[in-house]
């Protein structure tokens, strides 16, 4: 909830990117409220919240929406690190028990055309035993570098 209202409050400045460790899963409502506009009262990032104070009603929306620089129907929430992965999902923070995507580059695609990604590297080839995390030797941080050229 609090990541909710954070993004709420961001987004009334009218950002044109906002980028980094967002702590939140792409289906979260903080991120579905930047990507989409508005958040359902019923979201389960909503709910709790809601239930504890006696509000069924609280929905944030925006003006704003924002786009990622990435593909996110290719990243997913979070999984153990024991689950096999599809190649086609991806994870932006990699730890040994937990893997999940929370870092983001989100533009006002309005103003910015996002002209080229940094490939998100094979999991497989960075760490060969399924079961280790980052940081390691060649990749000294628990996320993956997201970088994207965006164009005006």
């Amino acid at each position: 909830m609090l990541r909710c209202e954070q993004m709420h409050s961001m987004l009334l400045q009218k950002p044109n990117i906002i980028a980094g460790d967002l702590n939140a899963f792409p289906s979260s409502a903080a991120i579905k409220l930047a990507t989409q506009g508005y958040v359902h009262s019923s979201h389960e990032d909503l709910a709790q919240y809601n239930k504890l104070n006696d509000n069924d009603s609280y929905a944030p929306t925006s003006e704003i929406k924002l786009s990622s620089a990435y593909d996110l129907s290719s990243f997913t929430d979070a999984s153990p690190s024991s689950s096999p992965s599809s190649s086609a999902l991806y994870y932006t923070h990699v730890e040994a028990h937990f893997r999940a995507t929370l870092d983001y580059i989100l533009i006002d695609d309005n103003i910015f055309e996002t002209a080229a990604t940094l490939p998100v590297p094979n999991l497989a080839d960075m760490l060969p035993n399924s079961n280790d995390g980052f940081p390691t030797l060649d990749y000294p941080s628990d996320h993956i570098l997201l970088a994207a050229d965006l164009r005006i």
